[in-house]
C-alpha cells in the first residue's frame, strides 16, 4: 500500500492555514482520496481539523473525523475523536447528557542524547483492544487521565506503545540512515 500527502497553499490564507490532503495510490497510478486536514486558525497552538470530505473541514460538518493537536512546542500529540472538551463548560446533548471527546491516539517526540543535532525519538500511544477485539475508549473528563498523562506516570495498561527505530550514523552520506532491507531504493 502506497499513500502520499500533499499541501495545497493556493488561496488567500493558504500560506499560513494549508490544506493536507492524504490518498491511496493505486497501481494502476490513480488516486483515492482518503482523508483533508487543516490547521485551525485562532489557534495559539498547532491544532489540526481532519475531515473525510476534501470540502468540509469544519467541526460541525458530517465528515468530521477528529482532530490533531500539539503542546505549545510541538513535541506532544494528541488525536481527538468528536466529543466535547471537558475543560470547557459542558454544552448537554439532545437527553441533558454530557459526551466528551475521545482520544485516539498521543505522539511523544523526545530528543536524543545528542540535543537537537540528530534523530528524535517517536513514541506512539494507541488504546489497546478488550478480550472481545474492542478498541478500548478514552474519554477522559480531566487532563489527569489523558493518554499522555497515564504514560507519564508509567500507566500503560490498555495502551499499545510503539517506538520508531534507531537510526545508525552512516559515514559515507554523513547522514542517519534506516536500513528497509531492500524496500527503498531512493530518499
Amino acid at each position: 500500500m502506497k499513500c502520499r500527502i500533499t499541501r495545497d497553499k493556493k488561496g488567500l490564507d493558504r500560506g499560513m492555514y494549508p490544506t493536507y490532503y492524504l490518498h491511496l495510490e493505486r497501481e494502476d497510478h490513480k488516486k483515492v482520496f482518503l482523508l483533508a486536514g487543516r490547521r485551525r486558525k485562532k489557534s495559539s497552538t498547532s491544532n489540526y481539523l481532519i475531515s473525510a470530505d476534501p470540502t468540509d473541514l469544519s467541526r460541525d460538518g458530517e465528515s468530521f473525523v477528529g482532530k490533531v493537536r500539539s503542546n505549545l512546542v510541538g513535541t506532544k500529540f494528541t488525536i481527538y475523536g468528536s466529543g466535547l472538551n471537558p475543560v470547557k463548560p459542558p454544552k448537554p446533548g439532545p437527553e441533558g447528557t454530557v459526551t466528551y471527546r475521545e482520544e485516539l491516539a498521543s505522539v511523544v517526540y523526545s530528543t536524543n542524547v545528542l540535543g537537537f543535532k540528530g534523530p528524535r525519538k517517536m513514541t506512539v500511544l494507541i488504546p489497546g483492544m478488550t478480550g472481545d477485539r474492542e478498541r478500548v475508549e478514552i474519554r477522559p473528563e480531566s487532563e489527569h487521565h489523558s493518554i499522555l498523562e497515564r504514560y507519564k506516570r508509567g500507566e500503560t495498561g490498555n495502551l499499545l506503545e510503539l517506538h520508531n527505530k534507531t537510526p545508525v550514523w552512516n559515514d559515507e552520506t554523513q547522514s542517519y540512515v534506516l536500513n528497509f532491507h531492500g524496500r527503498v531504493t531512493q530518499a
